[in-house]
Order: structure tokens, then C-alpha cells, then sequence
């Protein structure tokens, strides 16, 4: 991984979307990305990027979310392959990880 400063037309920094899309880049349908809380739209457009690609995108229900915008995200726009609660995740990354 290399953080690089970026640019005044990035809202967020560090970016979810610039590091989804470099993901979706370098190893197509080969990647499980997991969205957590998160304020903003972040990681929506690099989620579609890896969707394209025929990679998985989990998102944390809205229940378990101290702040659920980026998840919310993830979903309104159809993109996640499952919402599970945080409490839920981890069993579900041991069970498709093995």
C-alpha cells in the first residue's frame, strides 16, 4: 500500500474510492470489500468499480452503525452482496475465507 497526497478534488482523505477502484484495478474478482460506518458517500463509486469486475461488497447494517452513511451508500445504490451486523461479520469473513 502507498498513500499518496492526492489532489483538491478529493473530498475525502485518505479516499475509499481511490483505494476500492486501485483494488478493482489490480485484482478484478478477487476481492471482498467490507464497508463499515462511515460518514459521507465514500467507497460507493470504487464499490461499483469492484462490483463491475465481479469482486463481493459487504456492508454493516444500519442497526450496528454508530454512523451509517457510508453503508447506506453501498445499499441505496444496490451494490452490496450482504448487510450483516458488526457482531455478524467476522463469522461471515471466517466462513468465506476458508
Amino acid at each position: 500500500v502507498k498513500i499518496l497526497p492526492g489532489d483538491e478534488r478529493l473530498n475525502y482523505k485518505p479516499c475509499v474510492d481511490i483505494t476500492f477502484g486501485s483494488v478493482a484495478k489490480s485484482y478484478g474478482d478477487k476481492v471482498l470489500a467490507v464497508v463499515l460506518t462511515g460518514m459521507g458517500a465514500d467507497g460507493r463509486e470504487g464499490a461499483r468499480l469492484l462490483k463491475q469486475g465481479g469482486s463481493q461488497v459487504w456492508a454493516q447494517d444500519e442497526a450496528s452503525c454508530v454512523i451509517y452513511g457510508m453503508p447506506m451508500a453501498i445499499v441505496k445504490a444496490n451494490l452490496a452482496d450482504a448487510i450483516y451486523s458488526l457482531d455478524d461479520i467476522g463469522r461471515h469473513l471466517a466462513e468465506t475465507c476458508i
